[in-house]
């Protein structure tokens, strides 16, 4: 499993970092001009209406580690597992420390919640 995942200590910091240059104009350049169509959207909305915001309010995973790893655990649950979780990797580099913070907390705080919360799917884990 492939997501954008951007995790900070508060659902605002980690809206403000997932909405931020370079993730930003990566998105506005290249995925949304040019690969919209090919993404599964959700119901009613239009390709010509998406944003940056709605795609990190609403596609990807963005919020705290409480937030992080609720939804995570949910789309895992809901799609019966998966073998591994790759999280693209965005390099921030305006903002080193929140950068270095977001994969702090991927490393240390939301992969061992998360496999904790769903090892009762798969017990191999």
């Amino acid at each position: 499993m492939v997501r954008d995942v951007i995790v900070a200590d508060t659902d605002e910091e980690a809206f403000a970092l997932a909405t931020s240059t370079p993730l930003r104009r990566q998105q506005e350049e290249w995925v949304i001009p040019h690969n919209i169509s090919a993404m599964g959207l959700p119901d009613g909305i239009k390709p010509e209406d998406v944003t940056v915001d709605l795609l990190a309010q609403y596609m990807w995973i963005v919020g705290s580690v409480d937030t992080v790893v609720e939804r995570l655990a949910t789309e895992y649950e809901r799609c019966g597992g998966w073998g591994t979780l790759l999280v693209y990797n965005y390099d921030f580099h305006s903002q080193p420390d929140a950068f270095r913070r977001h994969l702090q907390l991927l490393g240390t705080e939301v992969a061992p919640r998360l496999t904790e919360r769903v090892k009762h799917l798969n017990p191999t884990t």
